[in-house]
């Protein structure tokens, strides 16, 4: 069934989880004699989340894409790579979600997902992004984006100009927040998970996968402590 309607295994697994829900609500309400479900485990299928590197980040950035839309949707994106925010709540972000404090700029909005408070402060690139689009009009949408399937096109278009030939969808640039702008960097997964919105810091562990980068540093920087505190190693003969 899955190959015939061309859906993946996370896909079907989604539409099973509400297709069983309602046999079961089903069953509860006396519309069937039982539940042909009931002893059926669905299992989804680990994926690998896809982000961009520092330097794909950099190839985007150094785009100069000629139609309108497209350099709305690349600026978007990398506002996104930069802030962690999701298409709907981007879409949804306006200057009343914009405040200043200590001479810096802060989101703080709700994710629209799950209701959790969100309070980022923008980096440089977001800022000078964030400029760019910023009316007039306290609750005017900062990024006047088309659909979520017409932006994850253009993105295919955006990728192959900036020579990225795998798929990248705009949902990457959360991601990307998650793994190459913070963790990778040594931020704290409590804060990142903070950053993002979740509830609880499992959903974190999924997004923010430990690369190889950090990995090397953080072995880079153990390796030092480790050298200064056995300076006079013992010489050992293998």
């Amino acid at each position: 069934m899955v190959l015939e309607c061309n859906r993946k295994k996370n896909t079907t697994w989604v539409y099973m989880i509400a297709f069983k829900h309602i046999l079961m609500l089903a069953r509860e309400h006396g519309y069937m004699d039982r539940n042909p479900f009931a002893d059926y485990k669905l299992n989804c299928e680990s994926v690998t989340r896809n982000y961009l590197s520092m330097p794909e980040l950099r190839s985007i950035i150094r785009l100069s894409p000629e139609s309108p839309t497209l350099q709305l949707i690349r600026d978007a994106f990398l506002f996104s790579c930069f802030t962690g925010l999701s298409y709907i709540d981007l879409r949804r972000l306006t200057p009343r979600h914009l405040q200043r404090t200590h001479d810096c700029l802060w989101i703080h909005t709700f994710r629209q997902k799950t209701g959790t408070p969100v309070h980022i402060r923008l980096f440089d690139v977001a800022h000078a992004i964030v400029r760019k689009y910023l009316s007039d009009g306290c609750d005017t949408p900062i990024f006047d984006l088309p659909t979520n399937g017409w932006c994850n096109s253009c993105l295919e278009r955006l990728m192959s100009m900036a020579g990225i030939t795998r798929r990248i969808t705009f949902h990457a640039a959360r991601h990307t927040f998650a793994t190459t702008i913070t963790l990778s960097q040594g931020m704290a997964i409590e804060t990142i998970s903070e950053l993002l919105g979740h509830k609880s810091v499992r959903t974190t562990q999924i997004y923010a996968k430990i690369t190889l980068s950090k990995l090397e540093r953080d072995m880079m920087l153990l390796s030092k402590k480790i050298d200064r505190l056995y300076q006079n190693p013992v010489t050992v003969e293998f």
